[in-house]
């Protein structure tokens, strides 16, 4: 983890850029809303990202404010991924569990409810997995926050370089082009007035 430290400064929307730092690690809170299934993750997914990108394009001059709203687009989508793959398999093997109930008159009650207690346990298990995800994504974020808030571009591992990579592709894209083929215009020539001269 490399930290580079910088002097306190204003972004070019003119707040605090340690400020505007820590709001762009704040999105992935978002990723709480993942106990309500696979479209609601991905909408929150969507916001986190858009939130983070939003921040990066606004942002002019402060590479801190930058790199921080990358790097937390970044931890979103891996963040948002897993519990999308999670939220898929919790669905896949629950419902593969309860396919095999016996619903023979005779031995319904037993194997029904044994055989559903296992199935919901296991979807237990996996919305304790998935929000202990969250949780630790927050947690980093959270690090990375407090270190921004200090004026301190702070690098995750793996996460970090890759936030680097897509912050260079992202820096050369320009939201507000210019046509810079057009020559600079002509100062316009204008005669000049006459002198006044006086009647006799």
């Amino acid at each position: 983890m490399a930290n580079t430290v910088y002097q306190p400064h204003k972004s070019s929307l003119g707040i605090d850029a340690n400020l505007m730092a820590v709001a762009s690690s704040l999105p992935v809170i978002l990723m709480l809303f993942a106990f309500l299934g696979v479209l609601a993750s991905i909408v929150a997914l969507i916001f986190a990202l858009a939130l983070s990108l939003i921040i990066f394009f606004l942002e002019k001059n402060s590479s801190l404010v930058k790199f921080s709203a990358v790097q937390a687009a970044v931890v979103n989508l891996v963040c948002g991924l897993i519990i999308v793959i999670l939220l898929i398999l919790r669905s896949i093997v629950y419902k593969a569990m309860i396919k095999n109930i016996i619903y023979d008159i005779y031995s319904y009650y037993w194997n029904y409810s044994d055989q559903y207690n296992s199935a919901r346990t296991v979807r237990l298990v996996f919305l304790i997995v998935i929000y202990l995800v969250v949780l630790a994504f927050i947690g980093l974020q959270t690090i990375v926050a407090l270190k921004s808030f200090k004026y301190t571009q702070f690098k995750l591992p793996v996460i970090g370089g890759i936030a680097e990579k897509v912050s260079e592709k992202l820096g050369k894209i320009n939201i507000n082009p210019t046509n810079t083929n057009v020559p600079p215009a002509q100062p316009q020539y204008t005669t000049p007035a006459q002198g006044y001269t006086p009647p006799y």
